[in-house]
């Protein structure tokens, strides 16, 4: 079974990650904590690398003990590695095995040519810098040649190896679910702000055509497997009391990509997922019960089963694992407004309330206390039918953003939707809450 954090990373099959002698040999104030000579130290890094390359595998490592700092000074005995999986491997599993600290010192590659000239400093930045030139013999490869890695090519050649390989890596990762659009600044980053911006507009469709092949393998791992779909139903009947600021703080505390619904235009179909593009939560601001119809309500809301929108007159994939909805109805009227129009007997009109009820499991009730301040009471679906009060937080400026955000947090984590890892900044703020309404 995977951790919560490794699930979150992304697998690479290439590594470039560098080793100290003096920081595996002192702790974090300078003091020595290791006798480990020099020579120790470079038989225990090549059975490090050695233990966890396969057949399969290939490394390649040098050590350098010929750098200068910026101001002259010798830098100190490290190692520099150029790990190639013939399977991805995660960080967290690369950083282990090898005894790394820092994350900055395990990154992933791109272009694996350019990682192994640095080995021996032989990049032309590298150059250009006066770094001490390494001989090829002193890399140490395993089921790999050096010189076959750094091949001489024309620096035009090796610019489009590293171009087509870096295309390769982010076509790779947006149809693992990266964002297609933000490829735009990786490749301003990595190749220059003109340079970048041309292969943006070179190879941006087939981005968009990647991103779209994720959305339609993750929609049929929805149907295939469900979808645990969170919503969020923010009710106030009054305004100023902060029910829209509070939807916007929860949605960026799940993810940075908000998808917020437009509203219902006069004499328009409500077509909700017309700009959704795959992002993690939907935000529906102001709107009713009657607004979706009530067969299509219980499609979209169902907290198990997945199925794709009707969006202009096509169906659409609309993957949200999270929808917040504010309203001005309380929660039996958005009910009853959802209901079907239809005369039926009680028994059926009870089991129709039951299926609207049971797709909206969380919500917040807004109350306005004067002065811009406010509370919410948090509640939850203990079974299929009743609503149980688990807390209330409250606001003292309803228009302050940041003090929205931290009352979204303690909301999040009193219904059970985000762990307790808050600060001791955090718990002032809460401790500040609940002394105000003692007052």
């Amino acid at each position: 079974m995977k951790n919560k954090k490794e699930e979150k990373e992304k697998k690479y099959r290439s590594w470039a990650v560098q080793l100290s002698y003096y920081y595996e040999t002192h702790d974090n104030e300078g003091r020595k904590k290791s006798d480990i000579t020099e020579t120790e130290w470079k038989a225990s890094i090549r059975r490090r690398i050695e233990k966890m390359i396969s057949d399969k595998d290939c490394a390649a490592y040098c050590f350098h003990d010929k750098d200068t700092l910026s101001d002259g000074m010798p830098k100190g005995l490290h190692c520099h590695i150029l790990l190639m999986f013939a399977n991805a491997r995660y960080q967290r599993a690369i950083m282990k095995a090898l005894s790394i600290t820092r994350e900055e010192n395990c990154e992933p590659v791109r272009a694996k040519s350019s990682v192994a000239r640095y080995l021996t400093h032989r990049t032309s930045q590298a150059m250009d810098d006066g770094k001490y030139p390494y001989n090829a013999d002193e890399v140490i490869c395993i089921n790999c040649e050096y010189r076959e890695l750094i091949k001489q090519t024309s620096e035009k050649k090796q610019e489009l190896i590293d171009i087509d390989e870096f295309i390769g890596e982010c076509s790779q990762d947006i149809r693992a679910g990266k964002y297609w659009e933000d490829v735009r600044d990786l490749l301003k980053q990595n190749f220059g702000i003109s340079k970048g911006e041309k292969l943006w507009k070179k190879y941006r469709k087939d981005f968009e055509i990647d991103f779209h092949e994720y959305l339609s393998i993750k929609a049929r791992e929805y149907s295939k497997y469900g979808r645990p779909l969170v919503t969020i139903f923010i009710t106030a009947n009054e305004s100023g009391v902060g029910k829209s600021q509070l939807a916007k703080a929860i949605s960026y505390h799940i993810t940075d990509r908000v998808h917020f619904v437009p509203a219902k235009g006069k004499g328009k179909t409500f077509d909700f997922a017309g700009l959704y593009k795959g992002e993690l939560v939907s935000v529906f601001n102001e709107v009713g019960g009657s607004e979706f119809g009530n067969k299509a309500f219980n499609e979209i809301f169902d907290p198990y089963q997945y199925s794709a929108i009707n969006s202009r007159g096509k169906d659409k994939h609309w993957l949200a694992l999270y929808a917040i909805l504010t309203t001005t109805e309380s929660r039996e009227q958005f009910i009853m407004n959802a209901m079907p129009c239809i005369d039926e007997r009680y028994q059926n009109r009870a089991l129709k309330r039951q299926e609207i009820n049971r797709r909206l499991p969380y919500e917040i009730i807004c109350t306005g206390l004067g002065d811009n301040k406010a509370q919410y009471e948090l509640r939850k679906l203990c079974d299929e039918k009743t609503m149980e009060t688990v807390g209330t937080v409250y606001c003292n400026d309803v228009r302050d953003m940041e003090k929205m955000t931290k009352t979204a947090l303690n909301a999040l984590i009193m219904l059970g939707l985000k762990e307790n890892d808050q600060t001791e900044e955090d718990y002032d703020f809460l401790e500040e809450k609940i002394t105000y309404t003692e007052d």
